[in-house]
């Protein structure tokens, strides 16, 4: 997706990575102009509301701006994040430049389980993007289930307590952990 005053997705639903898919991606974004407002709220939360495939999903929210469109409150914009967030995505947040509402970036990333990074005028985007790679190139999902209630609360404030998010699928027993 890409947002500006308005959001203008790339495809209507998610597609394979494949090379002439990227070569797509990355000809279509070239075209896209940086003007208007930052529509953060819309492309969030339509970023999170693409299927769920089943698989481990992230959502990379690059933006070079403070929300001017829509919503603007921090508070307000967490909890719709949070609260629109089914599939369990972790967002990693990416801010460009100086004029930043770092706050809300890192509250969004931490309400998801993601990540933030910034990148400061002048600074090599390389170094930022190689970092965020590394954090994402290989994500690691174990499925635990555990004897009791006792048990299972231990293990999610455990995980918790180290940053990780725990999760169940829809129809997964209530003492499995993901």
């Amino acid at each position: 997706l890409a947002f500006a005053t308005s959001v203008v997705p790339f495809r209507g639903t998610l597609v394979e990575a494949g090379d002439a898919q990227r070569a797509a991606a990355q000809a279509w974004m070239e075209d896209r102009p940086a003007v208007g407002g930052t529509y953060l709220e819309r492309a969030l939360l339509q970023a999170l509301a693409l299927p769920d495939t089943g698989r481990l999903r992230h959502v990379v929210l690059v933006t070079d701006g403070i929300p001017t469109v829509g919503e603007t409150d921090a508070d307000v914009l967490v909890r719709r994040a949070a609260a629109a967030n089914p599939a369990h995505a972790r967002v990693f947040t990416f801010g460009v430049g100086h004029e930043l509402d770092v706050t809300l970036l890192d509250r969004v990333a931490e309400a998801t389980g993601g990540t933030r990074d910034y990148v400061a005028g002048g600074e090599d985007l390389e170094i930022a993007t190689g970092r965020f790679y590394a954090k994402v190139d290989r994500p690691v999902e174990y499925k635990f289930t555990l004897v009791d209630g006792w048990s299972r609360k231990l293990f999610i404030a455990l995980l918790r307590r180290y940053l990780l998010k725990p999760y169940r699928r829809a129809r997964q027993r209530r003492n499995t952990v993901m």
